[in-house]
């Protein structure tokens, strides 16, 4: 009978990036000859997530700043009402 080995691995953790991280990464896979697979691989990202953000770039939606500057959240036009005082209630 074979006995596979298991080599330990470290779990796997989700790491978030700034978008200037994203936005350097994109720009390096806009030069004339690069490689997406080879510069997603080289900055620890899957090739997938790299067309995903260059995609967002593409349509301006990928932008540096402070969080103030991207998408709004919607909740705040939506649940509005959910602020205000209900009547009967003190």
């Amino acid at each position: 009978m074979v006995h596979a080995e298991v080599a330990d691995a470290a779990p796997r953790v989700r790491r978030r990036r700034l978008a200037s991280e994203k936005l350097k990464i994109v720009r390096l896979t806009m030069e004339p000859g690069a490689s997406v697979a080879e510069i997603a691989r080289e900055h620890g990202v899957n090739a997938h997530q790299v067309f995903k953000w260059r995609r967002l770039f593409e349509r301006g939606q990928l932008i540096d700043g402070p969080p103030s500057l991207r998408k709004p959240h919607r909740w705040f036009e939506s649940d509005a009402s959910a602020l205000e005082p209900r009547r009967g209630m003190p």
